[in-house]
C-alpha cells in the first residue's frame, strides 16, 4: 500500500477531531473503559505551537488515518496513530514505526517513547516487534478526570 503524508492544517482541526472521535473512540478496538478521552481543540493548538508533527495519512486519494509525533526534550514521543477501521492490519503502523526510526536517525534523537493501553494487543505486538520495551504502567494516564485509563509506557533506544 502506497502511503502519502500531508501536514494537518488549522483548517483541518474540526475534521481531525471528528476522525479521532470516530476511529479512536466510537469504532475503536478498545473498550470504552480503556479508550482515550476525546481529542480537544486546545490539545491540537498546543501541539501546533510546540511544532509537533501532525500528519494525515492518505492512500490512493483516500484518507486512512493520522499520526502525531511530539519532539520532547529527551525523546521523540508517539502521541497517536489513528487508522480508519477498514485500513487496520495493513502495515500502516509498521510504516509509522519505521518513520520514527528514520526521524531519530536523521535528527540524532537517542530515544523514542509511547504510551499504549494494556488492552490494545495488536499495538503492543507492533511496538515490541519494532524494539520497544515496556518500562512501567502509568495509572490514570489521562489524569484524575479519567480514572482507570491506564497505559503502558514503552521506550526504544536509537
Amino acid at each position: 500500500m502506497d502511503l502519502e503524508f500531508k501536514k494537518i492544517s488549522e483548517a483541518d482541526y474540526s475534521q481531525l477531531i471528528e476522525f479521532d472521535t470516530r476511529y479512536m473512540i466510537l469504532e475503536s478496538p478498545l473498550t470504552q473503559d480503556s479508550a482515550p478521552p476525546p481529542l480537544k481543540i486546545e490539545e491540537i493548538v498546543t501541539a501546533k505551537n510546540r511544532r509537533d508533527d501532525l500528519f494525515w495519512i492518505w492512500s490512493n486519494e483516500e484518507l486512512v488515518g493520522y499520526y502525531w509525533l511530539e519532539y520532547r526534550e529527551d525523546c521523540l514521543f508517539l502521541s497517536a496513530i489513528v487508522v480508519a477501521s477498514s485500513f487496520r492490519n495493513k502495515k500502516i503502523g509498521h510504516t509509522i514505526m519505521k518513520l520514527m526510526d528514520d526521524i531519530c536517525d536523521k535528527r540524532g534523537i537517542k530515544k523514542s517513547a509511547l504510551a499504549v493501553s494494556p488492552d490494545n494487543h495488536p499495538a503492543l505486538f507492533l511496538y515490541m516487534k519494532h524494539g520497544y520495551e515496556k518500562k512501567r504502567l502509568r495509572e490514570n494516564y489521562f489524569g484524575p478526570s479519567y480514572p482507570g485509563k491506564n497505559r503502558f509506557w514503552f521506550e526504544k533506544l536509537h
